[in-house]
């Protein structure tokens, strides 16, 4: 049987997440044209140059409530990062919903749809979500 796009483009996601580089969770995004082109990938890692917490640790923050790595990068930044060009319009595929931060860049790099397999809950997210107008699946 054959694979739906969106089931399709998450599993893509996934195996680029086991590129990542952080134990805590490995995150992969997929951006995608409105012709289902795949145009770029990212993970979870440290910036090219840097130590990864596979090999120094984890960076944890000492300033937020909530406990992270801040050793690395998230799969979205990456993603954005290895864009060849600037595009009207594209989709994004992650194996988990994005944080705040990787919504308001997605909406930058003018990502209309983003598709994710695990969910987190944040209403101030949810709130951004709204007013950009991006197209969540599952929805928020």
């Amino acid at each position: 049987m054959r694979l739906l796009r969106v089931d399709y483009f998450l599993k893509i996601a996934e195996v680029v997440s086991q590129r990542g580089t952080c134990p805590r969770l490995h995150v992969g995004c997929v951006l995608v044209s409105d012709e289902n082109r795949l145009i770029s990938v990212g993970y979870n890692s440290s910036p090219s140059g840097t130590p990864h917490c596979e090999d120094k640790g984890c960076l944890m923050s000492v300033e937020s409530k909530r406990e992270h790595c801040i050793r690395t990068i998230h799969a979205e930044t990456g993603a954005v990062a290895n864009l060849p060009h600037r595009y009207d319009s594209l989709n994004a595929y992650v194996t988990h919903e994005p944080c705040l931060s990787c919504y308001r860049l997605l909406v930058a790099a003018n990502v209309k749809k983003v598709y994710y397999k695990n969910a987190y809950e944040s209403k101030d997210r949810d709130i951004f979500v709204k007013a950009a107008g991006v197209w969540t699946y599952p929805q928020s």
